[in-house]
C-alpha cells in the first residue's frame, strides 16, 4: 500500500533542496550563486556516496557551510531513506580526524544557530523542517466527489478548489481516481501516480498539460496531487478530496466499477455528489 503522505513529504524535501539558495550574509547574489552549486555540488555527491569528489569539492566551502551541510544531509537522507555517511567517511569529506567528528557535530547543533554569515539560509531551512513536521500532525480529512458523466464535477472540483487542478472536457474525463491533498505551505503542486501498487512517474511541478497525459494513460490506475488551494486552507486538518470517474458512462462499465470499489473500500468523512440540473428528473 502506498503511504501518500510519506511521497509527498519526499517530493517536498526534494523542490525545497533543489530550489534552496545559499545565501551569505550581504546577500550579494554572484557570491549566492558559487556557494549555492559548491553546496550543491558537496550534497550530490555525498548522496551518491562519492567522498573522493566530495572531499576536492568540500574543501572549498567555509566552516558553516560545512556545518550547514551536514544538518541538511541528516535530514534529507531520514526523509528520503538514504544511507547516511559513517563517521569515518563524513571525517574524510571534511578533512579531520575521526577522533573530532563529536567536536563538529556538536557546533553544528551550538554555533551553527548563531553564525551570522548563512542566517537567512539556516533559518529557511528550519522554517521549511518545521512546516513539514506540523503537517505531519494533521489529521486528514477525504471527501469523495461523485457524479453522472459530464455532471460537471471536475469543473465543480477545481472551483471549489480555487485552482484548475482537474482537465475539464465535453466528454467523460475521469477514468481513474485523482486524489488533491491541501498543503498550505506548498509552493508548487507536486504530484505522482499509481500503477498497481507501485509508484511509476513523480513531477515537482505539475499542471493540466502532464494530469492530462495520466489520466490517458490506461496503465495508471490513480493520481495523487499535493499543493496549496487557494479555495481551501488546512485549520489544523488536511482536506483530501477524491475525484472519481463518472458512474454512467456507457462507453467503459468499469468507470462505474472504479468508483464503487473505491467508496466501499475506504472510508471517507463527506460525499459529494454533483447533479446536472437539468437532468434531474432523467
Amino acid at each position: 500500500m502506498i503511504d501518500e503522505q510519506l511521497e509527498f513529504r519526499k517530493l517536498n524535501v526534494i523542490h525545497f533542496f533543489e530550489n534552496q539558495i545559499i545565501r551569505e550574509k550581504r546577500d550579494r547574489q554572484k557570491k549566492n550563486t558559487e556557494y549555492t552549486k559548491k553546496f550543491n555540488d558537496v550534497l550530490k555527491y555525498l548522496l551518491e556516496q562519492n567522498y573522493v569528489e566530495a572531499k576536492k569539492t568540500c574543501k572549498t566551502l567555509k566552516k558553516c557551510l560545512k556545518w550547514l551541510l551536514l544538518l541538511e544531509l541528516q535530514y534529507y537522507c531520514s526523509v528520503l531513506e538514504y544511507i547516511f555517511p559513517s563517521d569515518e567517511n563524513l571525517a574524510f569529506v571534511f578533512n579531520f580526524s575521526v577522533k573530532h567528528i563529536e567536536k563538529f557535530k556538536q557546533n553544528v547543533q551550538i554555533k551553527l544557530p548563531v553564525n551570522s554569515f548563512i542566517e537567512k539560509t539556516y533559518k529557511n531551512f528550519i522554517g521549511f523542517k518545521e512546516q513539514e513536521e506540523k503537517y505531519k500532525t494533521l489529521s486528514k480529512k477525504n471527501i469523495a466527489v461523485c457524479a453522472t458523466m459530464s455532471a460537471g464535477k471536475s469543473t465543480f472540483v477545481n472551483a471549489l478548489l480555487g485552482r484548475d487542478v482537474l482537465p475539464v472536457r465535453s466528454e467523460a474525463t475521469t477514468s481513474k481516481i485523482t486524489s488533491v491533498y491541501d498543503n498550505d505551505n506548498s509552493n508548487s503542486l507536486i504530484g505522482f501516480v499509481d500503477v498497481n501498487g507501485k509508484i511509476v512517474d513523480r513531477c515537482l511541478d505539475t499542471n493540466l498539460s502532464i494530469i492530462n497525459g495520466w489520466n490517458d494513460d490506461s496503465n495508471v490506475s490513480r493520481i495523487y496531487l499535493q499543493g496549496n488551494l487557494d479555495g481551501i486552507g488546512n485549520n489544523g486538518i488536511i482536506a483530501a478530496l477524491h475525484d472519481t470517474p463518472g458512474t454512467n458512462y456507457s462507453g467503459d462499465n468499469t468507470h462505474h466499477d472504479i468508483t464503487l470499489k473505491f467508496l466501499t473500500s475506504n472510508k471517507f468523512d463527506a460525499l459529494i455528489y454533483v447533479a446536472n440540473a437539468t437532468q434531474l428528473c432523467t
